[in-house]
Protein backbone atom coordinates (compact mmCIF):
# COMPACT_ATOMS: atom_id res chain seq x y z
CA UNK A 1 0.00 0.00 0.00
CA UNK A 2 3.05 2.31 0.66
CA UNK A 3 7.04 2.02 0.79
CA UNK A 4 9.06 4.10 3.62
CA UNK A 5 12.83 4.66 3.75
CA UNK A 6 12.32 4.66 7.34
CA UNK A 7 10.76 2.42 9.98
CA UNK A 8 8.19 5.04 11.97
CA UNK A 9 6.40 6.54 9.42
CA UNK A 10 5.59 2.68 7.65
CA UNK A 11 4.55 2.02 11.41
CA UNK A 12 2.55 5.17 11.71
CA UNK A 13 0.41 4.10 8.54
CA UNK A 14 -0.12 0.51 9.41
CA UNK A 15 -1.22 1.29 12.86
CA UNK A 16 -3.60 3.99 11.39
CA UNK A 17 -4.88 1.37 8.91
CA UNK A 18 -5.18 -0.86 12.07
CA UNK A 19 -7.42 1.93 13.72
CA UNK A 20 -9.68 2.06 10.54
CA UNK A 21 -10.26 -2.30 11.05
CA UNK A 22 -7.38 -2.75 8.22
CA UNK A 23 -4.87 -5.55 9.35
CA UNK A 24 -2.21 -3.02 8.63
CA UNK A 25 1.85 -5.07 8.78
CA UNK A 26 5.39 -3.37 7.62
CA UNK A 27 8.16 -5.44 5.72
CA UNK A 28 11.67 -4.51 5.52
CA UNK A 29 12.96 -5.10 1.57
CA UNK A 30 16.29 -4.69 0.31
CA UNK A 31 16.63 -3.30 -3.45
CA UNK A 32 18.79 -2.25 -6.00
CA UNK A 33 18.12 1.20 -4.69
CA UNK A 34 18.45 0.93 -0.81
CA UNK A 35 16.14 -0.27 2.09
CA UNK A 36 12.71 0.26 1.67
CA UNK A 37 9.51 -0.65 4.33
CA UNK A 38 6.48 -1.20 3.08
CA UNK A 39 2.72 -1.62 4.22
CA UNK A 40 1.04 -4.48 3.16
CA UNK A 41 -2.46 -4.83 4.35
CA UNK A 42 -4.21 -8.83 4.81
CA UNK A 43 -3.48 -11.29 4.67
CA UNK A 44 -6.84 -12.90 3.61
CA UNK A 45 -7.36 -16.90 4.32
CA UNK A 46 -9.81 -17.37 1.44
CA UNK A 47 -10.63 -15.46 -1.95
CA UNK A 48 -13.54 -14.20 0.18
CA UNK A 49 -11.60 -12.64 2.55
CA UNK A 50 -9.35 -11.00 0.14
CA UNK A 51 -12.60 -9.87 -1.72
CA UNK A 52 -13.73 -8.23 1.83
CA UNK A 53 -10.58 -6.66 2.31
CA UNK A 54 -10.44 -4.87 -1.19
CA UNK A 55 -14.04 -3.77 -0.71
CA UNK A 56 -12.57 -1.76 3.04
CA UNK A 57 -9.55 -0.48 1.03
CA UNK A 58 -11.46 0.67 -1.41
CA UNK A 59 -13.73 2.64 1.11
CA UNK A 60 -10.95 4.57 2.11
CA UNK A 61 -9.84 5.44 -1.73
CA UNK A 62 -7.40 2.92 -1.75
CA UNK A 63 -7.96 1.77 -5.03
CA UNK A 64 -4.95 0.15 -6.39
CA UNK A 65 -4.29 -2.88 -4.87
CA UNK A 66 -2.34 -5.65 -6.27
CA UNK A 67 -2.76 -9.24 -4.17
CA UNK A 68 0.58 -11.00 -3.29
CA UNK A 69 0.24 -15.18 -3.05
CA UNK A 70 2.83 -15.57 -0.48
CA UNK A 71 3.57 -18.96 -1.54
CA UNK A 72 5.78 -17.08 -3.89
CA UNK A 73 6.01 -13.87 -2.13
CA UNK A 74 9.27 -13.11 0.12
CA UNK A 75 11.61 -10.25 0.97
CA UNK A 76 15.05 -10.17 2.30
CA UNK A 77 14.62 -9.40 6.01
CA UNK A 78 16.89 -6.27 7.22
CA UNK A 79 17.16 -5.41 10.84
CA UNK A 80 14.77 -2.66 11.85
CA UNK A 81 16.73 -1.86 14.67
CA UNK A 82 18.89 -0.33 11.72
CA UNK A 83 16.84 1.83 9.93
CA UNK A 84 14.88 3.67 12.89
CA UNK A 85 15.32 7.21 13.46
CA UNK A 86 17.52 8.52 15.91
CA UNK A 87 15.67 10.48 18.79
CA UNK A 88 12.36 9.97 16.98
CA UNK A 89 9.74 11.72 19.82
CA UNK A 90 6.97 12.88 18.56
CA UNK A 91 6.73 14.92 22.20
CA UNK A 92 10.09 16.48 21.81
CA UNK A 93 10.69 19.16 19.75
CA UNK A 94 14.43 20.31 18.71
CA UNK A 95 15.85 23.66 19.81
CA UNK A 96 17.48 24.30 16.49
CA UNK A 97 14.95 26.39 14.60
CA UNK A 98 14.79 29.49 17.33
CA UNK A 99 11.34 29.92 18.48
CA UNK A 100 9.27 31.02 15.89
CA UNK A 101 9.99 28.65 13.35
CA UNK A 102 10.12 26.46 16.07
CA UNK A 103 6.02 27.13 17.49
CA UNK A 104 5.25 27.55 13.54
CA UNK A 105 6.42 23.64 13.06
CA UNK A 106 5.12 22.25 15.89
CA UNK A 107 1.53 24.00 15.23
CA UNK A 108 1.80 22.21 11.96
CA UNK A 109 -1.57 20.24 10.76
CA UNK A 110 -0.08 16.51 10.40
CA UNK A 111 -1.48 13.25 10.36
CA UNK A 112 -0.01 9.51 10.03
CA UNK A 113 -1.92 8.63 6.65
CA UNK A 114 -0.17 12.13 5.27
CA UNK A 115 3.66 12.04 3.56
CA UNK A 116 5.45 14.97 4.11
CA UNK A 117 6.28 15.95 0.03
CA UNK A 118 7.57 19.50 1.10
CA UNK A 119 7.64 21.90 3.58
CA UNK A 120 9.60 26.20 4.06
CA UNK A 121 9.20 28.11 6.59
CA UNK A 122 10.00 32.07 6.77
CA UNK A 123 9.97 34.45 9.51
CA UNK A 124 9.47 38.39 7.79
CA UNK A 125 12.37 39.89 10.14
CA UNK A 126 11.75 43.90 9.32
CA UNK A 127 15.44 44.30 9.06
CA UNK A 128 15.95 42.07 6.50
CA UNK A 129 16.13 43.45 2.87
CA UNK A 130 12.79 42.63 0.68
CA UNK A 131 15.57 40.59 -1.87
CA UNK A 132 16.47 37.98 1.27
CA UNK A 133 12.74 37.44 1.74
CA UNK A 134 11.82 36.92 -1.51
CA UNK A 135 14.53 34.37 -1.82
CA UNK A 136 13.54 32.74 0.99
CA UNK A 137 9.67 33.37 0.85
CA UNK A 138 8.24 29.41 0.21
CA UNK A 139 6.74 28.44 -2.91
CA UNK A 140 2.98 28.15 -3.47
CA UNK A 141 2.16 30.28 -0.32
CA UNK A 142 -1.29 31.03 -0.53
CA UNK A 143 -2.43 34.60 -1.63
CA UNK A 144 -5.09 35.10 1.66
CA UNK A 145 -1.95 34.09 3.76
CA UNK A 146 0.16 36.29 2.03
CA UNK A 147 -1.88 39.34 2.58
CA UNK A 148 -2.15 38.34 5.98
CA UNK A 149 1.32 38.24 6.87
CA UNK A 150 1.90 41.54 4.92
CA UNK A 151 -0.78 43.12 7.00
CA UNK A 152 1.13 42.21 10.62
CA UNK A 153 3.49 45.32 11.49
CA UNK A 154 5.75 42.86 13.48
CA UNK A 155 7.67 39.45 12.80
CA UNK A 156 4.86 36.74 11.82
CA UNK A 157 5.79 33.73 10.47
CA UNK A 158 4.91 32.02 6.74
CA UNK A 159 5.06 28.23 6.03
CA UNK A 160 3.80 26.32 2.84
CA UNK A 161 3.48 22.24 3.03
CA UNK A 162 2.44 19.88 0.49
CA UNK A 163 1.17 16.81 1.98
CA UNK A 164 -0.26 13.52 -0.23
CA UNK A 165 -2.81 11.16 1.61
CA UNK A 166 -1.08 7.57 1.51
CA UNK A 167 -4.84 6.31 0.88
CA UNK A 168 -6.25 8.37 -2.30
CA UNK A 169 -2.95 10.00 -3.33
CA UNK A 170 -4.45 13.23 -3.24
CA UNK A 171 -2.19 16.30 -2.89
CA UNK A 172 -3.16 18.90 -0.12
CA UNK A 173 -1.25 22.82 -0.18
CA UNK A 174 -1.19 24.14 3.44
CA UNK A 175 -0.26 27.24 3.89
CA UNK A 176 -0.28 29.10 7.65
CA UNK A 177 0.55 32.37 9.02
CA UNK A 178 0.91 32.92 12.99
CA UNK A 179 0.51 35.89 14.54
CA UNK A 180 -1.94 37.60 12.04
CA UNK A 181 -3.29 41.21 12.91
CA UNK A 182 -5.87 40.58 15.81
CA UNK A 183 -8.96 41.91 14.76
CA UNK A 184 -8.84 40.19 11.21
CA UNK A 185 -9.99 36.92 12.31
CA UNK A 186 -12.86 35.10 13.78
CA UNK A 187 -11.88 34.56 17.56
CA UNK A 188 -13.21 30.95 19.20
CA UNK A 189 -12.75 30.30 22.82
CA UNK A 190 -9.78 28.49 24.47
CA UNK A 191 -6.15 29.31 24.19
CA UNK A 192 -3.24 27.47 22.36
CA UNK A 193 -1.07 25.48 25.27
CA UNK A 194 2.26 24.54 22.86
CA UNK A 195 2.40 20.38 22.65
CA UNK A 196 -1.66 20.50 23.32
CA UNK A 197 -2.32 22.55 20.25
CA UNK A 198 -5.75 21.90 18.75
CA UNK A 199 -7.12 23.95 15.47
CA UNK A 200 -10.52 24.62 16.28
CA UNK A 201 -12.16 22.51 13.47
CA UNK A 202 -15.25 25.11 14.38
CA UNK A 203 -13.79 27.76 12.73
CA UNK A 204 -13.56 27.04 8.71
CA UNK A 205 -15.02 28.40 6.06
CA UNK A 206 -14.42 27.91 2.02
CA UNK A 207 -14.01 30.75 -0.17
CA UNK A 208 -13.60 31.00 -3.88
CA UNK A 209 -10.32 32.53 -5.12
CA UNK A 210 -9.91 34.62 -8.72
CA UNK A 211 -8.52 31.99 -10.30
CA UNK A 212 -11.53 29.63 -9.39
CA UNK A 213 -10.25 27.47 -7.38
CA UNK A 214 -11.39 26.59 -3.38
CA UNK A 215 -9.26 27.98 -0.39
CA UNK A 216 -10.34 26.10 2.97
CA UNK A 217 -9.63 28.42 5.49
CA UNK A 218 -8.95 27.48 9.50
CA UNK A 219 -8.24 29.44 12.69
CA UNK A 220 -6.60 28.71 15.80
CA UNK A 221 -8.55 29.09 18.96
CA UNK A 222 -6.81 31.65 19.96
CA UNK A 223 -6.86 33.34 16.17
CA UNK A 224 -3.20 33.77 16.60
CA UNK A 225 -2.83 31.21 13.92
CA UNK A 226 -4.83 30.60 10.43
CA UNK A 227 -4.07 28.21 7.55
CA UNK A 228 -5.48 27.63 4.28
CA UNK A 229 -5.46 24.86 2.54
CA UNK A 230 -6.06 24.31 -1.28
CA UNK A 231 -6.72 20.61 -2.66
CA UNK A 232 -6.34 19.27 -6.66
CA UNK A 233 -10.17 18.28 -6.76
CA UNK A 234 -13.42 18.53 -4.05
CA UNK A 235 -12.39 15.34 -2.73
CA UNK A 236 -9.59 16.87 -1.54
CA UNK A 237 -11.25 19.40 1.21
CA UNK A 238 -12.97 16.89 3.37
CA UNK A 239 -9.31 15.17 3.97
CA UNK A 240 -8.41 18.69 5.43
CA UNK A 241 -10.34 17.92 8.90
CA UNK A 242 -8.55 14.74 8.85
CA UNK A 243 -4.66 16.42 8.53
CA UNK A 244 -5.98 19.41 10.73
CA UNK A 245 -7.15 16.84 13.67
CA UNK A 246 -3.43 15.47 14.15
CA UNK A 247 -5.21 12.58 15.84
CA UNK A 248 -2.13 9.90 16.57
CA UNK A 249 0.42 12.91 15.69
CA UNK A 250 1.37 15.47 17.82
CA UNK A 251 4.41 16.99 16.89
CA UNK A 252 3.07 18.99 13.72
CA UNK A 253 5.85 18.76 10.91
CA UNK A 254 8.48 17.06 13.92
CA UNK A 255 6.46 14.17 13.26
CA UNK A 256 8.30 13.67 9.72
CA UNK A 257 11.79 12.37 9.38
CA UNK A 258 12.78 14.78 6.60
CA UNK A 259 12.84 17.46 9.37
CA UNK A 260 14.09 14.71 12.21
CA UNK A 261 16.74 13.34 10.47
CA UNK A 262 18.89 16.51 9.90
CA UNK A 263 17.85 18.68 13.16
CA UNK A 264 19.34 15.36 14.79
CA UNK A 265 23.02 15.94 12.96
CA UNK A 266 23.05 19.99 13.43
CA UNK A 267 24.59 21.16 16.51
CA UNK A 268 21.31 22.98 19.08
CA UNK A 269 22.77 26.57 17.55
CA UNK A 270 26.15 27.83 16.12
CA UNK A 271 26.96 31.00 17.09
CA UNK A 272 25.77 33.18 19.24
CA UNK A 273 25.34 35.73 16.65
CA UNK A 274 23.59 33.68 14.32
CA UNK A 275 20.05 33.74 14.35
CA UNK A 276 17.72 31.24 12.49
CA UNK A 277 14.98 32.86 9.79
CA UNK A 278 14.05 30.16 7.33
CA UNK A 279 14.38 26.94 6.85
CA UNK A 280 13.13 24.44 3.84
CA UNK A 281 13.00 20.62 3.59
CA UNK A 282 11.81 18.71 0.08
CA UNK A 283 12.73 15.96 -2.53
CA UNK A 284 15.22 17.31 -5.12
CA UNK A 285 13.74 16.53 -8.77
CA UNK A 286 14.64 17.28 -12.13
CA UNK A 287 15.57 20.80 -11.81
CA UNK A 288 18.11 20.50 -9.36
CA UNK A 289 19.55 18.14 -11.78
CA UNK A 290 19.51 20.87 -14.74
CA UNK A 291 20.76 23.74 -12.21
CA UNK A 292 24.07 21.41 -11.98
CA UNK A 293 24.38 21.35 -15.46
CA UNK A 294 23.66 17.72 -15.26
CA UNK A 295 26.09 16.31 -13.92
CA UNK A 296 26.56 12.87 -12.76
CA UNK A 297 26.76 13.25 -9.34
CA UNK A 298 23.57 15.25 -9.58
CA UNK A 299 21.57 12.78 -11.33
CA UNK A 300 22.56 10.41 -8.20
CA UNK A 301 21.08 12.92 -6.14
CA UNK A 302 17.74 13.22 -8.01
CA UNK A 303 14.83 11.95 -5.57
CA UNK A 304 16.40 12.44 -2.23
CA UNK A 305 15.66 14.68 0.25
CA UNK A 306 17.87 17.94 1.30
CA UNK A 307 17.09 20.35 3.85
CA UNK A 308 18.74 23.82 4.70
CA UNK A 309 18.20 26.48 7.43
CA UNK A 310 19.16 29.93 6.66
CA UNK A 311 20.45 32.16 9.13
CA UNK A 312 21.13 35.77 10.00
CA UNK A 313 24.49 37.46 11.62
CA UNK A 314 24.52 41.35 11.62
CA UNK A 315 28.85 41.03 11.21
CA UNK A 316 28.36 38.86 7.77
CA UNK A 317 24.80 38.61 6.87
CA UNK A 318 22.94 35.75 5.65
CA UNK A 319 24.43 32.02 5.31
CA UNK A 320 22.82 28.58 5.00
CA UNK A 321 23.77 25.05 6.28
CA UNK A 322 22.37 22.75 3.77
CA UNK A 323 22.44 18.55 4.38
CA UNK A 324 21.22 15.94 1.62
CA UNK A 325 20.57 13.03 2.62
CA UNK A 326 22.13 10.02 0.75
CA UNK A 327 20.46 7.22 3.91
CA UNK A 328 23.75 5.53 3.62
CA UNK A 329 27.49 6.38 4.28
CA UNK A 330 28.41 4.38 1.37
CA UNK A 331 26.18 6.15 -0.81
CA UNK A 332 27.48 9.28 0.17
CA UNK A 333 31.04 8.84 -0.36
CA UNK A 334 30.29 7.16 -3.68
CA UNK A 335 28.15 10.10 -4.74
CA UNK A 336 30.36 13.06 -3.32
CA UNK A 337 33.43 11.47 -2.30
CA UNK A 338 34.48 9.59 -5.62
CA UNK A 339 31.89 11.06 -8.63
CA UNK A 340 31.98 14.78 -7.43
CA UNK A 341 35.53 14.49 -5.79
CA UNK A 342 36.63 13.51 -9.63
CA UNK A 343 34.49 16.68 -11.23
CA UNK A 344 36.12 18.72 -8.33
CA UNK A 345 39.64 17.47 -9.33
CA UNK A 346 39.69 18.35 -12.74
CA UNK A 347 38.65 21.82 -11.92
CA UNK A 348 41.60 21.70 -9.83
CA UNK A 349 44.11 20.49 -11.91
CA UNK A 350 43.13 22.49 -14.76
CA UNK A 351 45.54 25.71 -15.25
CA UNK A 352 42.90 28.21 -15.84
CA UNK A 353 41.64 27.35 -12.19
CA UNK A 354 45.59 27.46 -10.70
CA UNK A 355 45.95 31.14 -12.64
CA UNK A 356 42.44 32.52 -11.06
CA UNK A 357 43.89 31.47 -7.92
CA UNK A 358 47.17 33.10 -7.92
CA UNK A 359 45.35 36.27 -9.67
CA UNK A 360 42.69 35.90 -6.22
CA UNK A 361 39.86 35.71 -7.97
CA UNK A 362 37.59 32.53 -8.46
CA UNK A 363 38.95 29.08 -7.70
CA UNK A 364 38.50 25.52 -6.28
CA UNK A 365 40.30 24.46 -3.09
CA UNK A 366 40.98 21.17 -1.18
CA UNK A 367 40.37 21.80 2.38
CA UNK A 368 39.75 20.07 5.35
CA UNK A 369 37.76 20.41 8.74
CA UNK A 370 38.87 18.54 11.44
CA UNK A 371 40.44 16.48 9.48
CA UNK A 372 37.25 15.88 6.71
CA UNK A 373 38.47 16.12 3.68
CA UNK A 374 36.17 19.01 2.15
CA UNK A 375 36.09 21.31 -0.79
CA UNK A 376 35.67 25.35 -1.15
CA UNK A 377 33.72 27.28 -4.09
CA UNK A 378 34.84 30.25 -4.39
CA UNK A 379 32.83 31.65 -6.97
CA UNK A 380 31.37 35.11 -6.25
CA UNK A 381 32.09 36.70 -8.88
CA UNK A 382 30.81 34.25 -11.75
CA UNK A 383 27.96 32.49 -9.67
CA UNK A 384 27.54 34.08 -6.57
CA UNK A 385 28.79 31.30 -4.58
CA UNK A 386 30.78 30.27 -1.45
CA UNK A 387 30.28 27.18 -0.45
CA UNK A 388 32.28 24.70 1.75
CA UNK A 389 30.94 21.28 1.38
CA UNK A 390 31.71 17.66 2.83
CA UNK A 391 30.56 14.08 3.81
CA UNK A 392 29.63 12.90 6.73
CA UNK A 393 27.67 9.80 7.47
CA UNK A 394 24.93 9.17 5.15
CA UNK A 395 25.07 12.92 4.87
CA UNK A 396 26.43 15.70 2.02
CA UNK A 397 27.27 19.20 3.81
CA UNK A 398 26.97 22.52 2.25
CA UNK A 399 27.66 25.80 4.05
CA UNK A 400 27.41 28.85 1.70
CA UNK A 401 26.58 32.71 1.76
CA UNK A 402 23.60 33.88 0.57
CA UNK A 403 23.53 34.84 -3.44
CA UNK A 404 22.61 38.52 -2.35
CA UNK A 405 24.83 38.88 0.67
CA UNK A 406 26.72 42.12 0.98
CA UNK A 407 29.31 40.76 3.55
CA UNK A 408 29.19 37.05 2.74
CA UNK A 409 31.16 35.03 4.56
CA UNK A 410 34.55 34.06 4.01
CA UNK A 411 36.01 30.26 3.87
CA UNK A 412 37.75 30.26 7.78
CA UNK A 413 34.28 31.50 8.78
CA UNK A 414 32.17 28.62 7.32
CA UNK A 415 34.78 26.01 8.57
CA UNK A 416 34.57 27.46 12.04
CA UNK A 417 30.41 26.82 11.81
CA UNK A 418 31.10 22.98 9.56
CA UNK A 419 33.51 22.15 13.03
CA UNK A 420 30.45 22.51 15.30
CA UNK A 421 29.23 19.21 13.66
CA UNK A 422 28.41 17.50 16.60
CA UNK A 423 29.98 14.16 14.92
CA UNK A 424 32.78 16.24 13.71
CA UNK A 425 33.67 18.32 17.12
CA UNK A 426 32.73 14.90 19.33
CA UNK A 427 30.61 16.29 21.47
CA UNK A 428 26.74 16.20 21.57
CA UNK A 429 24.60 13.60 20.50
CA UNK A 430 25.68 10.82 17.70
CA UNK A 431 24.63 11.30 14.44
CA UNK A 432 20.94 9.67 13.02
CA UNK A 433 21.29 6.12 10.95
Amino acid sequence: LASFRYLEPADAYAHWLRSVDVPGWVAGRRGVDGTWFEVHAGAAGSVQDLASLRERLVTLGIEEVVPADFRRWGTDAVAADDYRLYGYDAERSPSQLGTALHEVTRAFPCSPRFELVSYMALQRVPSVSNQVTRHYEPAGLDPFIDELADADPGSPVVAHAVFEDLPTRERLQVSLVWRAPSGALPRTNGRWAGPGFDWSVASIRDEPRDDGKLVRLLWSPDGSMVGAVTAESDAGYPLSEQLFDRSGCSGGAFHYSALWRPLGVLPDRFTPGDAPFAVETSILGQDYVNQKGGARWARRMKGRWSFSEAYLNEGEDAWTAALFDLESAEEATEVHGRIYTRQMERTWDSGRNRASKRAGGDGVYRVSVLGVPAWYLDQWTRQRLKELNFVQGPWVFAFGSFVASETPLRMESLKARAAMIPTLSGAGHDAPR
